[in-house]
């Protein structure tokens, strides 16, 4: 009982802390964000899931980067992808993990957007515990959606 009063309350802030407007650029709970896949080791297209290692934070910074995907055709998402993600790391864009904001909040974590690229994020609050990261990336993939870019 105590587990559920505790996520209640971390809850209700992130709702509280991100449920403003979007001129503010703060997230609304329920806005999708993409993570962008550039290779083939993140996800498994066979069983359609996107693995933990795409949510996994590499940098010392402990950040994850995203992109605000709301209101887009999938042209546009895709743009942003190949544009802001696929052609600076000179790879091959291969998909997306979509991922509810409310699901990155359930885990204590925080999304700040900055928008350098325009519709950029970082997911951070990332513990300094490395198996607690782990099984944090582990709930995000498990949360979130494989889009394979079509060819």
């Amino acid at each position: 009982m105590n587990y559920l009063k505790q996520f209640w309350i971390t809850f209700k802030d992130c709702i509280h802390k991100f449920s403003t407007t979007e001129e503010q650029g703060i997230l609304a709970v329920d806005e999708t964000v993409a993570r962008y896949l550039l290779h083939r080791n993140l996800y498994n297209s066979e069983k359609n899931i996107v693995r933990s290692t795409a949510f996994l934070p590499r940098d010392k910074q402990l950040e994850i980067s995203v992109f605000r995907i709301y209101s887009l055709n999938e042209n546009e998402i895709w743009n942003i992808g190949e544009k802001e993600v696929a052609r600076p790391s000179r790879r091959k864009l291969r998909g997306r993990a979509n991922i509810l904001v409310e699901n990155v909040c359930a885990q204590e974590l925080k999304i700040v957007p900055d928008s350098k690229p325009n519709r950029h994020a970082n997911i951070v609050n990332w513990p300094d515990d490395k198996p607690k990261r782990l099984s944090i990336a582990q709930e995000l993939a498990k949360r979130s959606s494989l889009v394979l870019k079509p060819y």
